[in-house]
């Protein structure tokens, strides 16, 4: 099984993946004045690589 590590930034645990290939982080991560590419407002999540706006990301990740 493989050794579980704890990401500094945001403390997900995290199976084999080192602290610079943390997904919660890179989803976090989004590039100042970056533009939703669904609807055009500032964008503050990403979805699979592409800036979102909360609305967006609500709407791709239901809580449900």
């Amino acid at each position: 099984m493989g050794e579980l590590t704890t990401c500094n930034s945001c403390g997900s645990e995290l199976d084999n993946l080192s602290q610079a290939d943390c997904p919660v982080c890179d989803e976090l991560s989004v590039p100042k004045g970056a533009i939703c590419d669904s609807c055009d407002n500032p964008a503050e999540f990403q979805i699979n690589g592409s800036p979102a706006c909360e609305s967006c990301h609500e709407s791709a990740y239901p809580i449900d």
